[in-house]
């Protein structure tokens, strides 16, 4: 998707992506080639599902594609119809029948590690798909989004649900405040994890857990390999997610003890990016 392309920034340079006009190379100035078009597929809407221009210079060799679509554009989607919106079948604010069958797993693990009451905080809620589905499946467990994006909780807060500003390194909890937290494809993106399961440790209660479900690295050598020969792009790509972490081990590492562990490769995904881990971590 979206993030290998290179958007231009006015409605003029759209029309000459559409006409193939001759651009500049933003790297050395030089004029760039236009090699042809490229298919582009997003998940959420027909915004990004287009043909892009893949361009080239000769000069210093970099290579671009361009979607024709202006900033504008770009930030009125992600606005008003991202994938964390209820059309959306992967993403965290999802309402799909794939997506409640997720959150129906999530909530089942949860209860079987003595979550049925008390105060949950969901880190990295983005719009809250699961908070939205916990109100209605699980009213007496108290759950708290927390997102470093204001915009994103708009729409929770104006359900009537608890939805607050912060992120990973500085929750909007006293100490002690939380019986458990969860961490939905959020530990896998974070370059400074230590300090994140720090603050973690900090917000719990005696006892408290910490759920997970993340990207890690993948049991066969073969697939593992791959994952550390793509890594290093695929963070780029991705909004910093990794795919090669030994995320167990990083959670020990960082002072929890793990209670639980469940890992498979999810279906209908590649190899090298579909294998997950989830489980509970106690303080």
């Amino acid at each position: 998707g979206r993030l290998l392309a290179c958007q231009p920034a006015s409605l003029a340079a759209s029309r000459n992506f559409c006409r193939g006009a001759p651009m500049s190379c933003p790297a050395c100035g030089q004029p760039l080639s236009a090699l042809g078009t490229v298919p582009l597929r997003d998940f959420d809407g027909a915004l990004f599902n287009r043909d892009g221009l893949y361009r080239h210079c000769p000069a210093c060799g970099m290579a671009r594609v361009e979607t024709g679509l202006t900033d504008r554009q770009i930030a009125a989607h992600y606005a008003d119809e991202s994938l964390y919106v209820a059309l959306s079948g992967v993403g965290v604010g999802g309402d799909t029948p794939e997506d409640r069958a997720r959150y129906a797993h999530y909530l089942g693990f949860m209860q079987a590690h003595g979550l049925k009451a008390g105060t949950l905080a969901d880190i990295g809620c983005s719009r809250g798909g699961f908070l939205r589905y916990l109100a209605a499946a699980a009213p007496d467990i108290a759950s708290i989004g927390v997102d470093c994006d204001a915009r994103s909780l708009k729409s929770l807060q104006q359900a009537g649900l608890d939805a607050r500003v912060g992120d990973v390194f500085a929750l909007p909890f006293a100490a002690g405040e939380a019986d458990m937290l969860s961490y939905f494809h959020v530990l896998e993106h974070l370059y400074g994890i230590d300090g994140a399961l720090a603050e973690a440790a900090r917000v719990l209660k005696p006892g408290g857990k910490l759920v997970f479900c993340e990207h890690g690295a993948a049991p066969d050598e073969g697939v593992k390999k791959w994952q550390d020969r793509v890594n290093p792009v695929w963070k780029v790509l991705f909004g910093g997610c990794n795919l090669n972490r030994k995320m167990p081990a990083l959670i020990e590492e960082g002072g929890f003890r793990i209670a639980d562990l469940q890992s498979m490769y999810l279906p209908s995904t590649p190899r090298i990016a579909g294998f997950n881990y989830w489980g509970v971590a106690e303080a």
